[in-house]
């Protein structure tokens, strides 16, 4: 563009030096080496005045200078550009073009695009195909980064939307144009996270700060629907597991259940080194447990176990009252021997005063 002005400016000097200039009752002054197109003294080299603007319209009559053929043009004004067709700015090779802020005192660089193609907006040296710059990180932006957002402190990206719409950040493909990525629905106060497509979101953050995976309602801080793997510890002040009707084990209680007998009981132990119905070390060790399925195993032997103590305690009040009854009995024998010695005493006596008298 620069250019193009100087050559025009060229020429009319040109066709100017030989013309006659009136100093008034024109438009067009010549004073001091300068050209001044409607007004009398012009400031610069070429300076031309025009009391209308293009006040953000294509007005060819409104224009401080008019460059082109009819058919294509250029309209400037003081403050636009304007052309009917495309407009282009350029520089030479491994040149830049920049847009500045300026005064008497200087310019200060706002956008520079490089001759690289890299677009910097606050830097003159984007390092990224849209570098947007407000201070120095101390790093530098990944090669695969076409978006570089800068900032010496708090940097942030915002999205704004009125306050029942919805704001999107999505990752596209050749297959589908928004394959994933984030959501917030200002309407309902939620954020979704869509994976393959998914409408309902993958993931979702609620107004309360519920997280639900695989379903959109959740009830607690992380709900879970869906099959979960940890590969490592898992700590909690409280564990709850819900079971299937009928699976819980009161059924050992039933009197049908087939409890075995201690002696069945020792002969499985012996033979397999594990519970009945409790899966062997190797098995665990190998295709892990279902906690929830073991509580459930463990429970029934507990059951069992207390079967096996009622049985027991049985068995003990029945030794209890046959030892009692034992005690009794030797109770009893032992006052009758009492009786028949002291009455042996007597006898005895009788007989020793019987031989005295004879």
């Amino acid at each position: 563009m620069k250019k193009v002005l100087y050559s025009m400016l060229g020429l009319l000097l040109a066709s100017l030096a030989s013309a006659q200039f009136n100093t008034s009752g024109s438009n067009l002054y010549y004073t001091g080496g300068k050209v001044g197109i409607g007004l009398s003294s012009p400031q610069s080299i070429l300076h031309i005045y025009s009391p209308n603007t293009l006040g953000g319209h294509y007005l060819p009559q409104n224009a401080a200078l008019n460059i082109g053929n009819g058919t294509i043009n250029l309209l400037l004004d003081g403050n636009e550009i304007y052309s009917n067709q495309h407009l282009v700015f350029g520089s030479s090779y491994n040149h830049d073009i920049k847009f500045r802020n300026v005064d008497v005192d200087g310019a200060q660089d706002l956008m520079t695009l490089a001759y690289t193609g890299y677009l910097g907006l606050g830097t003159t040296n984007p390092e990224s195909l849209m570098h947007i710059y407000s201070g120095d990180s101390g790093g530098s932006p990944h090669d695969y980064s076409k978006l570089t957002i800068e900032g010496s402190s708090q940097t942030m990206i915002s999205i704004l939307t009125g306050s029942n719409s919805t704001g999107y950040f999505g990752f596209a493909d050749a297959e589908d144009n928004y394959v994933g990525g984030v959501q917030y629905n200002h309407a309902d106060d939620f954020m979704s996270f869509r994976v393959n497509n998914n409408s309902l979101g993958a993931m979702i953050i609620d107004s309360n700060e519920r997280v639900g995976i695989g379903l959109q309602n959740p009830s607690e801080k992380l709900e879970v629907n869906g099959n979960t793997l940890i590969q490592g510890n898992l700590e909690s002040q409280k564990v709850k597991v819900t079971a299937q009707p009928g699976s819980v084990p009161d059924y050992v209680f039933a009197e049908e259940y087939g409890l075995l007998t201690i002696d069945q009981l020792a002969e499985y132990v012996k033979a397999n080194s594990h519970l009945p119905n409790i899966p062997s070390a190797k098995e665990i060790e190998t295709n892990g447990q279902d906690v929830g399925e073991l509580q459930l195993k463990l429970l029934e032997k507990i059951e069992e176990l207390t079967l096996y103590v009622i049985e027991q305690n049985k068995e003990i009040l029945s030794l209890k009252r046959s030892n009692n009854e034992l005690k009794s009995l030797c109770s009893q024998i032992m006052e009758n021997e009492l009786i028949l010695t002291s009455q042996v005493s007597k006898l005895l006596a009788r007989v020793e005063q019987l031989e005295t008298k004879n």
